[in-house]
């Protein structure tokens, strides 16, 4: 593919096409005049038109060559870039603080939809005549996928470390005056207790969503070790949530103060992550990097750009699994390609300093709107071709797994454990949904057809499901360990086969479409993510009703003394 090297001002810009001329040093390359850049100020408009058209058609060529099939030692070039090297660094991260608060940062923008997904008990009791686990989900996913939108606005206008603050603060009061108001006080009604919860719910993933893809970018401009970390939290979020319900629910008796004290942990872990978020974009060892020096910049290897398509992006949803596969920007970039579309004038300018480590030419001419959006239909539709597959496959995995969890399984029943069933269901898929996403960090090629076999395989684990839970009265299948091991097979199948796809998809495309790639991706996750929770509204639906006031375990064992039901 056609790369584009950060040079140092006043150097001609050097175009890799091969091994060879890789390996020669820019000086001794063979240029066509139209792409020698002067010394000295940016090429006037003919010019830089005619160095952007140039380059397209070198592009274009070079296009065909998929990233796999280049030569080894290219490859190997690439990998050794992957790392920095600390010896040349100015300031080190000597005692991991900040890789610590980078996997505090991935705990903290899932922990409040989980705190609210993990006191399933407390809510069953105070709200049995609704839906309410199956609400949560379906309210939390709704507004995730509108709060997308609006982080590709924001991005723009509002200051990087301000979204994610916004997006712990928002978080913390939330999670606060739902532990005072509602849990401990419980001043509301039971109806406005039930709309104020999925109001609640909305809100943090407003906040979250908005504070996830940001810092993603915040990420993107060190090492690739620390998105690796903030990667690393999201996948022990939901484990550690469940710990701290089984914690409390076992040190308080009583389910109104257990619940209190789990959110008010809940919301000190979130504090914590805010409180390590700010000593660490403050430390020496993250400035050298968001605002580094020439010298510097000299001093920190950069990996090649590459070569993006020029036409402008159409919003779309930001990437979930931000896998650093797709992130081919230099590490003194803040990665428009991860945030949103290049914007004329950056909000996050005073963040970043990019000095002359771009081409100015490229800037310099802009294709027109409509002929922009014409351009990236076709390339999305030309790489979702290649890539249908993969596509198929996560929207399928998240599909069943959506439509199971947390809404039916919440409703399995068990005479023995009693309102403790759906709290350890949910610790057993966390658990395992953990398991199976660091098993997919071994590297192994997974093609799109078997993975979308697996995918459809997976289906078998709803009537697995469904016979725990059906019928409501006595169901097919009442043994607890039975319950567990389907959810530990629902939990690592998901970790592992929702996290294959995203891993290996943009290593089919090549390096310039790997983020429009990952962008097909999540439309794909998240429809997989709406469409199984909408499901599981249905296959509650087959399930039966229950009489109110009971719960599941309730209405399954004939134990209908309701006089311990909170709020009543």
């Amino acid at each position: 593919p056609l790369r584009i090297w950060p040079m140092e001002p006043g150097a001609y810009t050097s175009i890799s096409l091969n091994d060879e001329a890789a390996d020669r040093p820019a000086s001794s390359i063979q240029r066509p005049a139209s792409l020698a850049m002067p010394r000295t100020t940016a090429p006037p408009a003919a010019v830089a038109a005619e160095f952007v058209e140039e380059a397209d058609e070198v592009g274009e060529e070079a296009d065909e060559v998929v990233d796999d099939e280049q030569p080894a030692s290219r490859r190997r070039r690439f990998e050794q870039l992957d790392e920095v090297d600390d010896s040349r660094l100015e300031l080190r991260d000597r005692y991991h603080l900040v890789y610590l608060s980078m996997v505090l940062a991935g705990v903290g923008f899932l922990l409040p939809y989980n705190s609210f997904v993990n006191a399933v008990d407390f809510y069953q009791q105070r709200f049995d005549s609704h839906l309410i686990v199956f609400d949560i989900s379906m309210t939390y996913i709704t507004v995730m996928l509108g709060s997308v939108l609006l982080t590709n606005a924001l991005v723009n206008r509002v200051h990087l470390r301000w979204r994610i603050t916004f997006g712990y603060m928002i978080a913390i009061v939330v999670l606060f005056l739902t532990t005072f108001f509602d849990i401990i006080l419980n001043i509301f009604p039971p109806e406005w207790s039930y709309r104020l919860t999925l109001i609640s719910a909305g809100v943090v993933s407003l906040g979250c969503t908005i504070q996830q893809s940001s810092f993603y970018g915040y990420a993107s401009l060190l090492p690739r070790r620390y998105t690796q970390a903030v990667m690393l939290g999201e996948s022990c979020a939901g484990f550690i949530v469940s710990l701290n319900r089984i914690v409390t629910k076992s040190a308080v008796a009583s389910a109104a103060p257990s619940t209190a004290l789990f959110f008010i942990l809940s919301s000190c872990l979130l504090l914590l992550c805010l409180l390590t978020f700010t000593l660490a974009v403050k430390s020496q060892f993250v400035r050298q990097f968001i605002r580094p020096t020439r010298q510097q910049q000299s001093e920190i290897p950069q990996r090649p750009r590459v070569a993006e398509d020029r036409e402008r992006m159409l919003p779309g949803l930001e990437n979930p699994a931000y896998q650093p596969e797709m992130m081919d920007l230099g590490y003194l970039d803040v990665g428009e390609a991860v945030l949103s579309p290049p914007p004329p004038n950056r909000a996050d300018a005073d963040l970043l300093d990019n000095g002359d480590s771009t081409v100015a030419a490229a800037s310099a001419t802009r294709t027109p709107r409509h002929l922009g959006v014409e351009a990236g239909l076709q390339t999305r539709l030309n790489i979702a071709h290649k890539v249908w597959l993969y596509m198929a496959a996560i929207a399928l995995c998240y599909l069943v797994s959506l439509s199971l969890f947390p809404g039916i399984e919440s409703e399995i029943p068990s005479c023995r454990l009693r309102d403790w069933m759906p709290v350890l269901l949910m610790a057993v898929f966390n658990g395992s949904d953990l398991v199976g996403k660091l098993l997919a960090a071994f590297p192994i090629a997974w093609r799109g057809g078997p993975l979308l076999a697996c995918s459809i395989f997976r289906v078998c684990l709803v009537p697995l499901f469904m016979s725990c839970a059906s019928p409501r009265q006595r169901p097919h299948i009442s043994s607890e360990s039975w319950a567990c091991f389907v959810t530990a097979l629902l939990g690592a199948t998901n970790g592992y086969f929702g996290s294959l796809p995203m891993i290996n998809a943009p290593k089919t495309v090549q390096s310039s479409h790997r983020e429009i790639a990952g962008n097909l991706m999540t439309l794909s996750y998240s429809v997989g993510l709406t469409a199984g929770s909408g499901l599981s509204y249905w296959l509650d639906d087959l399930l039966g009703p229950i009489p109110a006031k009971l719960q599941p375990w309730q209405y399954a064992c004939g134990d209908y003394n309701v006089s311990h039901v909170i709020g009543r």
